[in-house]
């Protein structure tokens, strides 16, 4: 008979342990706020003489000095950052970076920024409460960096996240558009931006957030077909059949803003027309750009 396995006390451990794979003096970052919106980290004092960051960075006060090039990389990837000094002020030097390594923070740490988008929203920064939103909604999430002083790198690292309560309702407020059409409803840029949805299977559509004033993408992958359409409601508009592409199989959408709802229709117009060039169709007797097996199933367009 097989030996019985032996149990690890250590399995049951729940809570975080400490990380063993620290190569460099590590600063633990509280992160806030200020990483997302202002998207560069101020160095404490201490860890600038730690680093020994004035040896290299002594003078280099923005982003187009060459020397102020520093790589950084997270979850193994890399990313543009900067470090860079003050004009004034002798000791300060700050971490800036990329927007797109901005935009995984904001995934990465989605319980503080969604705690950011709630101080923005409401009214705890008025002058009768200062309240501290810290205080008000109490929890703390930490990001390790690490600075290579010979060849000039840092590494970011997720030490300990905070748990969503409500863990299903959370990764569907952040896995869609929601989120982000907030923050440019507080940034006051609603108005212009444009969002854009990653593709879908059609098995996730009953469950999803219903979104409006959209232009989508249909794709049958069984059968190498694609279609483009516009609706008000994304939901009532993929309810009911699409004669064109009937088995489609995933979609895709982008959220137009306001400002562009008249327009919607020209839009899907002006799409329709371009991809009628790219895929094969039965409307456009030119021959298509792509070498593609797929086949383009808008059999018309409004334009003349």
């Amino acid at each position: 008979m097989p030996k019985a396995k032996k149990s690890d006390a250590r399995e049951n451990r729940v809570f975080k342990l400490e990380r063993q794979n620290i190569h460099f003096p590590i600063w633990r970052k509280k992160v806030d706020g200020s990483i997302f919106n202002e998207q560069m980290i101020t160095i404490p004092n201490s860890f600038v003489g730690f680093w020994n960051i004035p040896a290299r960075f002594k003078g280099v006060l923005n982003k187009k000095d060459p020397l102020s090039v520093v790589p950084i990389f997270f979850d193994s990837k890399e990313y543009a950052g900067w470090i860079t000094g003050h004009k004034t002020r002798k000791n300060l030097y700050r971490i800036s970076y990329e927007s797109d390594l901005t935009s995984i923070l904001k995934d990465v740490y989605a319980m503080t920024f969604m705690r950011d988008l709630e101080f923005k929203l409401g009214e705890y920064a008025n002058d009768e409460t200062r309240e501290n939103i810290e205080d008000v909604i109490p929890f703390w999430e930490f990001l390790d960096i690490e600075y290579d002083q010979n060849q000039n790198k840092l590494f970011f690292t997720s030490h300990y996240r905070q748990r969503p309560h409500f863990s299903y309702l959370f990764k569907k407020i952040v896995d869609s558009t929601i989120l982000r059409s907030i923050e440019l409803e507080v940034e006051n840029k609603g108005e212009k931006r444009i969002l854009s949805e990653k593709w879908r299977p059609k098995s996730e559509l009953k469950q999803h957030f219903d979104v409006k004033n959209v232009i989508y993408y249909l794709l049958d992958e069984d059968n190498d077909q694609i279609y483009v359409g516009e609706a008000i409601s994304l939901k009532s508009r993929l309810r009911g059949k699409r004669l064109e592409i009937p088995n489609w199989t995933h979609f895709r959408y982008d959220v137009l803003p306001p400002a562009l709802e008249p327009f919607r229709v020209e839009i899907e117009d002006m799409l329709i027309r371009a991809f009628m060039h790219l895929f094969r169709n039965r409307s456009f007797k030119g021959k298509p750009l792509l070498t593609s097996d797929y086949e383009l199933m808008n059999k018309r367009y409004i334009s003349k």
